[in-house]
């Protein structure tokens, strides 16, 4: 699985180029979902798969294309439910299942103090943290005088910093710009050097209880 990944909610009708434009930049991670309220276009990822191929001989076993299901709060709730919302679907997941969950994506936000419980299980049971909404619910810490000074010192970008402290804490980020300069920003985090010990242990506090 690729480190970064690309999300393609909410991208409409400019689903495909969006998908061929990043993968041209060099990510190989796509996220979609069947999913009205936000994916509304998943067939769409399919008919960029199509494109790259034909037109840039990017073939499909070269990506990592991840779909996934949705919890009640994201679903149209107007029609009819598949399952039963009051079971305890993550723990007959990973209980019961016999392939066991290997992915937990979730908005990554203070409101739910960053998921530090939910992460933690995920490290235990060897389960991908995939965060979403990484930047748009995180203005506290983007305008944090330590990611700043990080940022001017690696001569980067606060969502640079950001995402590559994720990565290194195990992390996968969702990014979903539709800025091509931001895309190619932050593919280049891939690429960083990591960040040193010291300000890791201090981004930590910011994300921490």
């Amino acid at each position: 699985m690729p480190r970064l990944i690309y999300g393609t909610a909410w991208k409409k009708e400019a689903t495909i180029q969006l998908v061929i434009k990043t993968i041209l930049n060099g990510f190989r991670g796509i996220d979609t979902a069947y999913q009205p309220k936000h994916y509304t276009y998943e067939d769409l990822v399919g008919q960029a798969l199509v494109e790259l191929q034909t037109k840039y001989n990017i073939l499909r076993k070269d990506l990592f294309i991840q779909t996934k299901f949705t919890s009640i709060n994201g679903q149209d709730q107007s029609k009819p439910l598949p399952y039963n919302a009051r079971s305890s679907l993550a723990e007959r997941l990973y209980d019961d299942a016999r392939h066991k969950p290997c992915v937990i994506q979730n908005r990554f936000y203070a409101e739910t103090n960053f998921d530090g419980e939910i992460t933690r299980f995920c490290r235990e049971k060897n389960i991908y943290y995939q965060s979403f909404w990484t930047l748009t619910a995180n203005p506290q810490i983007l305008e944090h005088p330590l990611l700043q000074q990080l940022a001017e010192a690696r001569q980067g970008t606060l969502a640079q910093v950001f995402f590559r402290f994720l990565i290194y804490i195990g992390l996968t980020p969702l990014t979903g710009t539709t800025d091509e300069k931001h895309v190619k920003e932050d593919q280049q985090v891939l690429h960083w050097p990591s960040l040193d010990h010291d300000s890791i242990d201090k981004l930590k506090k910011l994300i921490e209880n």
